[in-house]
């Protein structure tokens, strides 16, 4: 899928989590993800982790895994 194409499918989605999906595409939800989520203790590096998100809403930290 090319960069035009999505941007064009996320802003079709009504988000609550304002994140970067790709480098340039910006959610446009109400609850700022990257200001909220640096108080999560959760590593920079995930490599070779294995996540699990359960309850996932629109999925701001299964994109940051």
């Amino acid at each position: 899928m090319n960069l035009e194409a999505i941007r064009s499918r996320v802003a079709e989605i009504q988000w609550f989590h304002n994140y970067e999906v790709v480098p340039g595409v910006m959610t446009n939800g109400v609850s700022d993800m990257q200001t909220r989520g640096r108080y999560f203790e959760i590593p920079q590096d995930l490599s070779g982790k294995r996540v699990l998100d359960i309850g996932a809403a629109d999925g701001y930290f299964s994109f940051l895994a």
